[in-house]
């Protein structure tokens, strides 16, 4: 038994199998896209970067800090913590060879809603790093007043300027300094950092009806996060 397709017929089908290529393939390119458009966003919320532009001026690692407030005025935000190279021997008791001990500053700029936020990182008075945050805010959005909802909005790695935005200024703020040494195993030696951590402890009395909320910083970043009692 023989079909015969008529010509007319033969050709719809032929439209309508180039019609679906086309938008199979136009929907492919569109997919990419996103892809790729998500792909810049993310690495320029998360990586570093070693330069940034103030206006017409261009900062860049190695920069000096007066040369970064010439170019991008005061920053928002400044941590600052020492760090000390030592090297240990035998028992890793005996510490040998020269100590030096370095001063780390991060200055964070906020540029307003429509550009990432920027982190810069001293190193004895030195541009040592650039690291990209999340978009800014208009200064008027960053209330004083504590927002009871705000633990939904804070994690672990957070920096300071986004418990700030999240959640306000703190009722009451506890500092303290912890020394601790990161080791690195060489040959014959242990090698490492002392580094010397600002530690905060926040705490938010959001009334009676609600739990208090304790958040612990180091240098500047949420290392943890507790719920207490019914505040007052």
């Amino acid at each position: 038994m023989r079909y015969t397709i008529h010509t007319p017929t033969l050709l719809l089908f032929t439209h309508r199998l180039n019609s679906d290529q086309k938008t199979m393939a136009l929907h492919a390119k569109r997919g990419i896209v996103k892809i790729f458009i998500t792909l810049i966003v993310t690495l320029l919320y998360c990586s570093q970067a070693w330069a940034l532009r103030c206006g017409s001026e261009l900062v860049s690692k190695g920069d000096r800090k007066i040369e970064v407030l010439k170019a991008c005025s005061e920053p928002f935000l400044v941590d600052n913590w020492e760090e000390e190279n030592v090297a240990f021997q035998g028992d890793e008791a005996t510490v040998v060879g020269e100590k030096t001990i370095h001063s780390i500053e991060v200055w964070t700029y906020n540029f307003g809603p429509t550009r990432f936020m920027q982190f810069l990182r001293f190193k004895n008075g030195k541009l040592d790093n650039i690291s990209t945050g999340p978009y800014g805010f208009n200064k008027s959005a960053l209330t004083t007043k504590s927002d009871p909802d705000c633990r939904k909005l804070v994690s672990d790695g957070n920096r300071k300027i986004e418990v700030l935005t999240n959640c306000g200024e703190p009722t009451t703020k506890d500092t303290w300094q912890v020394e601790r040494i990161i080791k690195h195993k060489g040959k014959g030696l242990v090698a490492g950092r002392k580094v010397y951590i600002a530690t905060e402890e926040w705490t938010y009395n959001f009334g009676p009806n609600r739990f208090m909320l304790f958040i612990t910083l180091e240098n500047g970043i949420v290392v943890n996060i507790e719920t207490g009692d019914h505040g007052f």
